[in-house]
């Protein structure tokens, strides 16, 4: 993920607002996909998210076989957020941090004590 290697993990997290994909052919062989952010348009993210809670951005990218042909490509718009522990206000997610950690606890991931 993106977010992982780009964003403060401590401050951020990513939402995926949209993710469209084109199937250009078959893929017969693994696959790759590259995805570079700038440090400066990370940045410029970050200070978005740090101002107003969180900022859109989006990027394209191109799924390789190993032959270096295109089999797929996919826009791909998040949006990442000033985490609530940050902002101090209270979480709208039922006491968890993200989205994510409600959906995991629904799915029953999560230890109930």
């Amino acid at each position: 993920m993106i977010a992982a290697g780009s964003f403060d993990n401590q401050r951020f997290y990513p939402i995926v607002r949209n993710l469209d994909i084109s199937f250009r052919r078959p893929a017969t062989t693994d696959i790759t996909v590259e995805v570079i952010l700038d440090p400066a348009e990370a940045a410029r993210i970050m200070d978005v998210a740090n101002a107003e809670g969180k900022a859109n951005y989006s990027w394209e990218c191109s799924l390789l076989d190993t032959q270096g042909v295109e089999v797929a490509h996919t826009r791909n718009d998040y949006q990442l957020r000033l985490s609530q522990h940050v902002r101090g206000d209270a979480s709208p997610y039922f006491g968890y941090d993200t989205p994510s950690s409600v959906a995991l606890t629904a799915l029953g991931f999560y230890a109930q004590s």
